[in-house]
């Protein structure tokens, strides 16, 4: 029990990490906090800082991700706790007075570890959605649906279903403001920074 309790406890700390913070403080001495959406994410990246910010925030909320759910390797019900507690780090950052992102890009790095098929498929979805309408909000959202299907369909472990399905719930909750500006039509698209 004390190592699953372990493994938690370190799963949340590397979800906490906040990669687009650390990031754009120390290789472009901006704050995402103060600038744009005023979110870590890498779509305010994106949009203050340019193409390659926002792949370096990806890929670090992305490996945390990843990395946490490793932790509970091989027990399934150890990995999906860990997967929870990486994407509540994220959300709930320990490092940002327990404040935090939207848990998109965490997500996807713990559904790469639990499910690649999954994963893949909500990443795809969210690349549609996005060439399709260039708003990253809806296309986040409608891909946050996408792991617990695909982990139904495939017979996969329940445990990874039910994660999904919470998952799904908390990152539609955290887009609470995009889908007033959704129903509004006031959501703006996409556009990339110059910095």
């Amino acid at each position: 029990m004390i190592h699953t309790l372990l493994a938690w406890l370190a799963a949340y700390l590397l979800g906490s990490i906040p990669s687009g913070l650390w990031i754009g403080r120390w290789l472009y001495q901006t704050d995402l906090r103060q600038v744009g959406s005023h979110n870590t994410g890498a779509t305010n990246a994106y949009r203050i800082l340019g193409a390659k910010a926002a792949i370096l925030v990806f890929l670090g909320d992305f490996f945390k991700g990843f990395a946490a759910v490793s932790l509970g390797d091989p027990d399934p019900v150890r990995m999906v706790g860990c997967a929870a507690f990486a994407v509540i780090g994220h959300m709930w950052s320990v490092w940002m007075g327990f404040h935090g992102g939207r848990g998109v890009a965490t997500g996807v790095g713990v559904f790469m570890y639990l499910s690649p098929v999954a994963a893949l498929s909500a990443f795809s979805v969210w690349a549609v959605m996005v060439a399709w309408k260039r708003i990253v909000s809806l296309a986040s959202i409608v891909a946050a649906l996408v792991p617990p299907i695909v982990v139904w369909w495939r017979g996969e472990p329940w445990e990874y279903a039910v994660f999904g399905a919470v998952g799904s719930v908390l990152v539609i909750a955290k887009h609470r403001d995009n889908i007033i500006r959704l129903w509004r039509g006031e959501e703006s698209q996409i556009q990339r920074g110059k910095k």
